[in-house]
């Protein structure tokens, strides 16, 4: 599976279940195959679709949703890969 198929993975879930948090099941699916470092995938017009920090094959920072306009959708944020501090 390539990355981008992963980061279309992902903004689907995130985009699907924006009132409902994603597993760590499914957290885990998603990161396994990421590099560390900060990943952004954008819109077709250029603009952040999202971005993700990964740390050891973990969500590690923020990971942040955008609209088509850059507003923020979706806001979290991870240590080794757990949710970490307010939603």
């Amino acid at each position: 599976m390539t990355i981008k198929s992963l980061f279309s993975i992902l903004f689907l879930s995130i985009s699907f279940l924006f009132s409902q948090v994603l597993s760590e099941m499914d957290e885990r699916k998603i990161t396994e195959n990421l590099k560390d470092g900060v990943h952004i995938e954008y819109y077709d017009n250029g603009q952040p679709r999202f971005q993700m920090s990964i740390k050891n094959g973990q969500l590690h920072g923020p990971m942040i949703s955008y609209d088509k306009d850059k507003r923020i959708r979706l806001s979290k944020n991870y240590e080794y890969g757990k949710k970490h501090g307010l939603e």
